[in-house]
């Protein structure tokens, strides 16, 4: 998400589709990624973004993964080889690897919040910088008070964003994969057959099992569109949503906005498909407690084979060996498990120590 601030500001894009950017040059501080991870991840969110590189040249990224220091020792340094660069902001991503002190200690993190003052003061432009949250459900915390740490995180930076992740329901879900699903069939339509709707009412347009169907009949026999669809509807079913809430020092405070991530990009949730999304700890007790009682045994196995199925994809999209040890470790169950969902998962088997996906035979 940084990240995609860093191209907004670079290009003088919207960032998530929401907030325009003024247009300049912005420092990226990458302390968590090594060099060639970090370019490829940039590389991957222009691509992604459909963005030209065009002002690619306004973002220096300043990689210190293995060398990162306090930040005290670190930004005088940053000041000195930033002087003349005339940046509008300096991204520092993550905090925590240059931390002076202890967080939960408002004297050393007064201090430590003096170093952002002092690139800010020096430089003339904007510090932005992620934190991380403290433990527990943070849904009936409001998002001054989700920080780690001491007040200070919350009282000296002069705007916060916080991001908090929503639990997707089976409805939401269903309406995330057919709205994903109509929009690829929308793209390869629109290539094939630039007048299809005029032949397909708009109520089957927006039904994808529906649009499916139509858009099978308009390409004809050969298109190979059903393989296109399942990587699609795959993709979706690892779709999370975010909520981002502002409090802002100098202006009026932001609406809560929800978020989509598709990897590799954040976007604005344009259609509410999580208007009536829930983070953890915003359900009340007893809801959540009949809830859990109301799960059937059916119900059950379908969040079992589709949790399995998207650690599945997970492991597979970060380009990693897929096996029973694998699948345990990204799930926190036992390999016994592990075994006992693939048994039941009509296109998942293990061949020894891999996990591989067979077709559904016809």
């Amino acid at each position: 998400m940084l990240l995609q601030l860093a191209i907004a500001i670079a290009e003088g894009k919207k960032w998530l589709g929401w907030r325009q950017c003024e247009q300049g040059r912005v420092l990226y501080v990458n302390l968590e990624l090594d060099r060639i991870s970090g370019f490829h991840r940039l590389k991957h969110l222009y691509s992604t973004l459909g963005y030209q590189p065009k002002n690619i040249n306004n973002i220096d990224i300043w990689n210190l993964r293995g060398r990162a220091m306090p930040l005290d020792m670190l930004a005088p340094k940053l000041i000195r080889r930033s002087i003349n660069k005339h940046y509008k902001a300096v991204i520092i991503d993550p905090i925590y690897k240059v931390l002076t002190g202890s967080e939960n200690e408002a004297d050393d993190m007064a201090k430590f919040f003096n170093q952002f003052d002092k690139i800010c003061f020096e430089l003339g432009c904007a510090t932005i910088h992620c934190h991380h949250h403290s433990k527990g459900a943070q849904g009936q915390r409001s998002s001054m008070d989700r920080s780690s740490g001491s007040g200070v995180f919350n009282r000296d930076p002069d705007a916060i964003l916080d991001i908090i992740e929503l639990n997707i329901n089976d409805n939401v879900l269903k309406q995330i994969i057919n709205t994903e699903v109509c929009n690829r069939i929308y793209t390869i339509l629109d290539i094939a057959s630039p007048h299809w709707r005029k032949t397909i009412s708009q109520d089957d347009a927006v039904v994808a099992s529906k649009l499916l169907i139509e858009a099978q009949n308009i390409l004809g026999p050969g298109s190979d569109i059903q393989e296109d669809i399942n990587a699609i509807t795959r993709a979706a079913g690892m779709i999370t949503g975010w909520r981002l809430e502002g409090t802002l020092r100098e202006f009026e405070a932001l609406p809560p906005t929800n978020i989509l991530f598709k990897h590799p990009v954040h976007t604005l949730d344009a259609e509410n498909i999580l208007v009536d999304a829930k983070a953890n700890g915003e359900e009340p007790p007893w809801k959540k407690s009949q809830f859990d009682k109301n799960k059937t045994v059916d119900d059950r196995k379908k969040q079992q084979l589709s949790a399995i199925e998207m650690a599945y994809q997970s492991i597979a999209l970060a380009g990693k060996e897929i096996t029973i040890e694998s699948l345990s470790n990204y799930m926190g169950v036992s390999e016994k498990s592990i075994r006992r969902y693939i048994t039941l998962h009509p296109t998942l088997c293990y061949e020894g120590k891999n996990v591989v996906m067979r077709a559904v035979q016809q």
